[in-house]
């Protein structure tokens, strides 16, 4: 994949997904008390606007990540 779009869009995976070994490939039905742990780095303007988010709000910046993620699923639905 070589877009300079950050946003994924359907088909944009298609080619590893093919290299994939389906020995490799769990499914598991989706449960609400499943946690996945995401690590990733932000730099400069984008880790000060997080941090002054987490601020403004009182919450720690995890909890803004995935209030941002909800209302992002929300408007996608």
């Amino acid at each position: 994949m070589s877009r300079s779009d950050t946003d994924p869009l359907p088909g944009d995976f298609d080619e590893e997904l093919r290299d994939l070994d389906p020995m490799d490939v769990q499914v598991v039905e989706a449960s609400h008390s499943r946690r996945l742990v995401v690590q990733f780095t932000l730099d400069g303007d984008d880790a000060a606007a997080l941090q002054k988010m987490a601020r403004s709000q009182g919450e720690k910046p995890g909890e803004v990540v995935r209030s941002l993620i909800r209302a992002a699923s929300d408007r996608a639905a």
